[in-house]
């Protein structure tokens, strides 16, 4: 009786030492936890490199020493030092400008003697301008595309010289003044002109060659723009 009681009792105190092992290995079996995947952060955009700086416009080349105050027809005025001067090629300003020393004088005629005066010699000018409608005349270019419309403001214009002498102008062309502040005036000092291109094409078939229209809105410019009406050389 004895003897069984004791072998009961040994397989009893076994069961929970098997237990403990097979806890053992049933936790070391599972597998073990992962940590979530993190993504990396993006990278930062690189900055955009700085637009590199536009080279500074070269000054124009001097080929002029005046110091001059121009006067308008709306009462402004303009003065300073003239470093250089340039001349239209056409009576429009419209093409090229000249620069050449032949270039850049004023036509004057007094009585039977004519000369080319240059700006050096020059001490004035006098605008006298014509009145509107009656001294303005208006035509079409047709060698231009679309045509070019022009509104011409005849005017009576004058020059003394440094000698003392005074002379008609007969210079149609326009002119061009560089001013040491940057700044730049482009004048006519006879028959000022007001100018523009036809916004369409001229085409078979249409009613009317002409704008009209235009050469109306070109007289009011005439009226309303400002043209030289004197200029002293100091």
């Amino acid at each position: 009786m004895i003897l069984l009681l004791s072998t009961f009792l040994a397989c009893g105190t076994k069961a929970p030492a098997n237990s403990a092992v097979d806890a053992a290995k049933a936790s070391s079996e599972q597998p073990a936890p992962t940590a979530e995947a993190v993504e990396p952060e993006p990278e930062p955009e690189p900055e955009p490199e700085p637009e590199p700086e536009p080279e500074p416009e070269p000054t124009p080349e001097s080929n002029a020493d005046l110091t001059v105050t121009l006067s308008f027809s709306d009462g402004s005025s303009k003065s300073g030092h003239v470093f250089r001067i340039e001349r239209s090629s056409d009576f429009y300003g419209m093409k090229e400008w000249l620069d050449q020393e032949s270039k850049l004088t004023i036509y004057g005629e007094k009585g039977s003697e004519a000369a080319d005066i240059e700006w050096s010699n020059l001490k004035s000018v006098k605008v006298k301008l014509g009145k509107i409608p009656s001294d303005v005349s208006c035509l079409y270019e047709s060698d231009w595309s679309p045509w070019l419309y022009v509104c011409t403001l005849k005017s009576t214009s004058t020059m003394a010289t440094k000698d003392g002498k005074s002379w008609g102008i007969d210079s149609k062309y326009k002119w061009k003044f560089y001013f040491d502040d940057g700044s730049e005036v482009e004048f006519w000092i006879q028959n000022p002109r007001a100018l523009e291109q036809d916004s369409q094409e001229v085409e078979l078939g249409m009613d009317d060659y002409e704008n009209k229209e235009l050469y109306t809105k070109l007289q009011q410019s005439l009226r309303s723009d400002a043209f030289l009406t004197g200029l002293n050389v100091q």
